[in-house]
């Protein structure tokens, strides 16, 4: 009987499991850390990339003989979809100024869905259809130029 609360007591003090319970209960936080850090830097990279391709596009815009508006838009769509992007999903729009005017204003706006791919995911199996309006967002960019 001696012998049976001994090896009783040594087995409730044993800690052999509980540094594998303590990082189970650890890895979901640190999972969603380092999930978050990447989707953020995927959406700051989508809104630099948007920043660059209006900056470009408003200054063609502003030079002496720019390009049409038509060709304006291909410029961005173009440059959207070489950077890894969908040019399609873009919304461009631009603000230009006719006829003599230098020294005034132009602008382009771009607008692109952005999708958190793993987020969405995560929050659209936990609560259903509520991840779908959660998981994306609309980056835009807006510049403006003076014309030469």
């Amino acid at each position: 009987m001696k012998r049976r609360a001994a090896f009783l007591r040594r087995r409730v003090r044993d800690e052999s499991g509980q540094s594998l319970i303590e990082f189970m209960l650890v890895l979901p936080m640190l999972l969603v850390l380092v999930i978050g850090i990447i989707e953020f830097g995927n959406a700051w990279r989508t809104s630099q990339t948007l920043a660059n391709v209006a900056r470009d596009v408003v200054r063609a815009a502003v030079v002496a003989n720019p390009p049409t508006s038509t060709e304006l838009e291909a410029i961005a769509r173009s440059r959207l979809t070489n950077s890894g992007l969908d040019g399609t999903k873009a919304n461009v729009t631009l603000n230009l100024c006719s006829g003599a005017c230098t020294g005034d204003p132009d602008q382009v706006t771009i607008s692109y869905p952005f999708t958190f791919e793993l987020f969405g995911r995560v929050v659209g199996l936990i609560c259903g259809s509520c991840g779908d309006s959660w998981g994306s967002i609309t980056l835009s960019s807006t510049t403006v130029m003076r014309n030469e």
